[in-house]
């Protein structure tokens, strides 16, 4: 028979600073009906809660912004930690350079990337990222 998938995905977050230390949180749920034929483009139900911290690095000249964030994904079905993301942003004059690290916990994957952007248009980034093809890219949002 024909398989299908519904998918309804809800989220709310908030945003706030204590001096240089920038806090973001956000709660996602995502609520999976019916099945796939295919693996790879299966969804389950999930619910993951997110947690960010950044702040400015003591680098460079006065204008150098250099920005350390680490962002951990709490799984609130497996009531594990999902996964850990680090990045670093360097930021000069209008350009800048974005490095990140994400280790996936529930896939045991580690995966990276680095990309440069024009600030003006963030959408339009160059770079290189690792690819993955693993069930746990799916699991995590």
């Amino acid at each position: 028979g024909d398989q299908t998938q519904d998918l309804i995905d809800g989220w709310f977050g908030v945003r706030w600073s204590i001096g240089s230390f920038n806090f973001s949180s956000m709660y996602f749920r995502r609520w999976a009906d019916g099945s796939s034929p295919l693996a790879w483009d299966r969804y389950a139900d999930n619910e993951n809660f997110y947690q960010t911290v950044s702040f400015p690095l003591p680098l460079g000249a006065s204008w150098e912004k250099w920005t350390f964030s680490v962002t951990a994904a709490y799984d609130n079905i497996s009531q594990e930690i999902a996964s850990m993301r680090y990045s670093v942003n360097y930021v000069k004059h209008c350009t800048t350079w974005h490095l990140w690290v994400r280790d996936n916990k529930a896939g045991d994957e580690l995966t990276a990337g680095i990309f440069f952007y024009i600030n003006a248009y963030p959408e339009y980034k160059i770079g290189v990222e690792s690819e993955t093809n693993s069930e746990a890219t799916k699991k995590s949002f």
